[in-house]
């Protein structure tokens, strides 16, 4: 089979902004639902508890099918997997819209998932496989990172949406409109630090772009967890997002450029299969623990009798800690992992690999 790569001009601006569209449908799908948790919970009258499952259904199932919608891609073929993905991901985000009761909107809310399962990697291995080695792939992964974090986002920093949105609509009594405008400001800071960390990759390596971008998230949100009850938006929340943006913007980008730096173009589903599973299993996993660590501390607090305000309010604030926490542990971890300085040429003829940039 040959791979036929293309510039960053004509076609393939468009086949970008595809393959974007998808990548921001996938992701936007697993935070947008945020803002509407609240009205979600009165309307259908989820427990604080089973809430999570709207948003973490989603994610498991996202999560649990990426490798074999990765690998079927690569097997089936990634346009075809990428259409199918695309009907089962429309069918099933009209029937969460129609859903009536909490079985039911758990349920398309699982199905949703297998079917941006199908569709994240076949995307993002047809870019891989597209654009040139070089400074073309690395332009391409770095929008893909920025389109990504536009979105959302993955692992902890998916648990900061849910728990800040239930923050500003439960403690600072947003409206689930002035909730979900409160972070467009994360839209600027994660396309800036696209650009940016898309550039630094070829200088400095992965590495170091992923262990400034998780010290400075994790800073973001550590702000975050010390927003008063009364607090206001540009002195205690808009410094947090736009802080937490630029570094997790940053680690997307590197963190993509990495895991398929090298792969085969016959491998690349897979590997994009294995990034995008373990970005949404994190992210799955992530909320359960910071739910649990929130929980604790808002029901420990009821139970001494302290106001169901400031409960609420310290036990968002104890998940935000213990989030901003784990990403200072992501940095620590990042230390050992490889240093890939550009993105490896996907090849199939020996004759023409070129040797990987790459310390250990």
């Amino acid at each position: 089979m040959i791979y036929v790569h293309v510039r960053i001009t004509g076609l393939g601006v468009l086949t970008l902004l595809l393959l974007g569209a998808v990548q921001f449908l996938d992701i936007a799908d697993a935070s947008i639902v945020n803002v509407a948790l609240p009205s979600i919970q009165r309307s259908l009258h989820f427990s604080q508890q089973n809430l999570q499952w709207v948003a973490s259904g989603y994610i498991l199932t996202y999560g649990g099918f990426l490798l074999l919608g990765g690998r079927l891609g690569d097997i089936l073929g990634r346009r075809r997997l990428l259409v199918a993905g695309v009907i089962v991901f429309a069918l099933s985000s009209l029937a969460s819209g129609l859903a009536s009761s909490q079985g039911l909107l758990v349920g398309a809310r699982l199905v949703q998932g297998v079917g941006a399962a199908l569709m994240s990697p076949a995307a993002l291995s047809e870019l891989t496989t597209t654009f040139s080695e070089g400074k073309d792939r690395n332009t391409a992964l770095g929008v893909w990172g920025a389109v990504s974090g536009m979105a959302a986002a993955a692992g902890v920093f998916f648990a900061m949406f849910f728990y800040v949105t239930l923050n500003m609509q439960e403690i600072l009594h947003y409206s689930p409109i002035k909730a979900g405008a409160a972070y467009l400001p994360i839209t600027a800071g994660f396309a800036v630090a696209g650009g940016v960390a898309s550039q630094l990759v070829t200088r400095v390596g992965t590495r170091l772009v992923v262990v400034g971008g998780a010290l400075t998230g994790g800073a973001g949100i550590y702000y975050l967890s010390r927003v008063p009850v009364h607090g206001t938006y540009v002195a205690d929340l808009l410094p947090g997002f736009i802080v937490m943006s630029l570094g997790m913007g940053s680690v997307f980008v590197a963190v993509t450029t990495a895991a398929n730096a090298g792969v085969p173009g016959d491998k690349a589903g897979l590997a994009a299969g294995l990034l995008n599973a373990s970005q949404q299993v994190g992210s799955a996993l992530g909320l359960a623990i910071l739910s649990a660590i929130a929980i604790t501390r808002t029901n420990d607090l009821l139970a001494a009798h302290t106001a169901r305000l400031d409960a609420l309010d310290a036990g968002y604030h104890r998940g935000l800690l213990v989030g901003s926490i784990f990403l200072i542990g992501a940095a620590v971890i990042a230390l050992r992992i490889g240093n890939t300085r550009a993105v490896a040429p996907l090849v199939l003829a020996p004759s023409a690999a070129a040797p990987e940039h790459a310390d250990t």
